[in-house]
């Protein structure tokens, strides 16, 4: 799944119309969500659906954009924007489930491995098989199944690829060191004109790109991770919990606890208020650099089995003269993802995709933040709990298309 989304990635960047001549955009984001939706479902969904709805991208935004009242169990009577917009999305599912099964039908029901070229992806064919030989599950149910998946893989996942984007191409020399990181992983190609691919494995383990992954993480995220404590009241210090009542933690406080983070130094302050790129870096006889607050290092180091909290590993440089990533001693403070049993299965698929739409769009265009002195993207903290926060404001650009030569190297 993950190939077949970088190349619809790539294959949807590249068809966008951008050339070489400077062209502005009134909002990156607006550009980046729409793109990166369509290519997203069209992978895990297969074409049909876009084909059969060609505005459901747009119904899915609209859907989206509602979560913040739908969550809240508003009835229908009080928010009927809201229901119009989840039964628009809920609509166009049950169409496409009863379309591509008939296909699969006159197919003969053959069984493909991974891509799926009706339902699009092997899970997405497993999920249905299963729901079906479940009895309360109807049509409405399964729908509602399938939009909740797709919220899931892409609701949080698209914000936090813009925000990846936006702060590496606000700040040229951050991009131009991460672009030489990001085509040492590029594959050769034997067509000049077609979208680049990369190596994934590379590419995920690029360590001044996992730090910018991080550092996106932590200072967007905000989710609210609930607990309760099943067979007996729970004691934290001072405090109780009692059995079956429920608790609930904000990553978005941990994220910025200013007794656990580094903040660099007086002479070189890095807030946790501001994204700091190399954050997440610990660099060769600095024993002031890397994620943790110096006071607070070796006091709760996260074992090295549990280091999945970022979607990869711990470090991935092991040499003394180069700098690593790490996110040693983040236990319950670096929490982008949840923790525990419920901690977000999806995350390799989010970060691969972060980094995969990083990588195709630094390789293919040159992009310019036009933002005046002292302006920046604010976040939307109405979407405060429910994962990354969306930008609340626009982020103007300019954008063209790059060239590149045939052997990988960026011109």
């Amino acid at each position: 799944m993950m190939q077949r989304l970088m190349g619809n990635i790539g294959k949807t960047m590249h068809e966008s119309g951008i050339g070489g001549e400077w062209l502005e955009m009134d909002d990156l984001f607006e550009f980046c969500r729409f793109k990166l939706l369509h290519a997203s479902i069209n992978s895990m969904f297969g074409e049909y659906l876009t084909q059969l709805h060609p505005d459901f991208v747009a119904d899915y935004w609209a859907f989206d954009a509602c979560t913040t009242t739908l969550v809240k169990g508003f009835p229908r009577w009080m928010v009927p924007e809201s229901w119009r917009a989840r039964r628009k999305c809920l609509d166009s599912l049950k169409h496409w489930k009863a379309y591509v099964d008939k296909l699969a039908k006159a197919d003969g029901g053959r069984e493909y491995d991974g891509v799926d070229p009706f339902f699009g992806s092997q899970f997405i064919r497993q999920r249905h098989e299963a729901f079906g030989k479940m009895e309360p599950m109807n049509a409405d149910s399964m729908a509602a199944e399938d939009l909740a998946i797709m919220w899931a893989s892409n609701s949080n996942a698209i914000p936090a690829a813009f925000w990846l984007l936006y702060e590496i191409f606000r700040d040229p020399q951050l991009l131009e060191r991460v672009r030489k990181e990001v085509d040492a992983t590029r594959l050769p190609s034997d067509d000049p004109n077609a979208p680049p691919r990369f190596d994934l494995e590379a590419l995920t383990k690029a360590t001044l790109l996992q730090s910018v992954y991080a550092e996106t993480l932590r200072i967007n995220t905000a989710i609210l991770v609930a607990r309760m404590p099943e067979h007996e009241d729970f004691r934290l210090g001072d405090h109780v919990f009692e059995k079956d009542k429920l608790m609930v933690a904000a990553s978005y406080v941990a994220h910025h606890d200013t007794n656990v983070w580094n903040q660099g130094t007086p002479e070189d302050p890095h807030p946790l208020s501001e994204f700091w790129a190399e954050r997440f870096l610990i660099q060769p006889g600095n024993t002031r650099s890397g994620p943790l607050n110096p006071s607070a290092k070796n006091k709760d180091v996260l074992p090295r089995g549990e280091a999945e909290l970022a979607g990869g590993a711990l470090e991935t440089t092991a040499h003394a003269d180069t700098a690593k990533f790490s996110i040693d001693g983040l236990s319950g403070a670096f929490v982008p993802y949840g923790g525990g049993q419920s901690l977000c299965p999806g995350r390799h698929y989010a970060k691969q995709e972060m980094l995969m739409t990083f990588a195709i769009l630094a390789t293919s265009f040159d992009v310019e933040i036009l933002h005046g002195p002292g302006e920046a993207t604010k976040l939307d903290m109405k979407y405060f709990g429910l994962g990354v926060l969306p930008p609340r404001t626009a982020t103007p650009c300019r954008i063209r298309r790059r060239n590149i030569r045939r052997d990988s190297a960026v011109a």
